[in-house]
């Protein structure tokens, strides 16, 4: 896994974060849920995609034959 996607998470949280914040102060709750549920899928899709690739070079490292 690289450092980039570690960064890219956490951008993804203190975007998040803001907007939310600012979403509250504005009086719409509702929408800053919908804004925070919609930044963990993304910031989860992008860390299954490291896991896959992670998995995929653990596979190519111990070759099991059977």
């Amino acid at each position: 896994m690289d450092v980039d996607l570690l960064f890219r998470v956490a951008g993804i949280g203190l975007l998040m974060a803001a907007v939310s914040t600012v979403l509250k102060s504005a009086g719409r709750d509702d929408i800053a849920l919908v804004c925070n549920i919609g930044g963990l899928v993304l910031a989860l899709a992008l860390i299954l995609g490291g896991v896959g690739e992670l998995f995929e070079s653990i596979k190519a490292l111990f070759p099991l034959y059977g």
